[in-house]
């Protein structure tokens, strides 16, 4: 830690913004469990994408699986978008919503 932070029980890290030092701790696999700051920066995705990706999941969401190349030809299929990178983000995105549902289901 550094001289700036001062020890907190049960914090591993601490992040100085300004002048307030906020505690940070995290589980294994990075998801922070107190606090709100992390360091892993998220993907910003245009709304678009994320209504798209969930209307899809609504209505074909026993299809979708969390590999992404068969996704790819599911979003071809069920969709008339023309663009190989909307359509990629789409898929992406799709995994990405499952692999986040199986995780919260643990």
């Amino acid at each position: 830690m550094s001289s700036a932070c001062t020890y907190i029980p049960g914090a591993v890290e601490c992040l100085k913004v300004r002048h307030i030092v906020i505690p940070k701790t995290y589980m294994n696999n990075g998801v922070v469990c107190e606090g709100k700051w992390s360091n892993n920066m998220g993907n910003i995705r245009p709304n678009y994408i994320k209504s798209l990706s969930s209307q899809l999941l609504e209505e074909h969401g026993d299809v979708f699986t969390t590999d992404f190349g068969p996704n790819k030809e599911y979003v071809t299929k069920f969709t008339n978008i023309e663009s190989k990178v909307i359509r990629n983000r789409v898929a992406g995105y799709i995994v990405r919503q499952l692999r986040v549902k199986a995780i919260r289901k643990k």
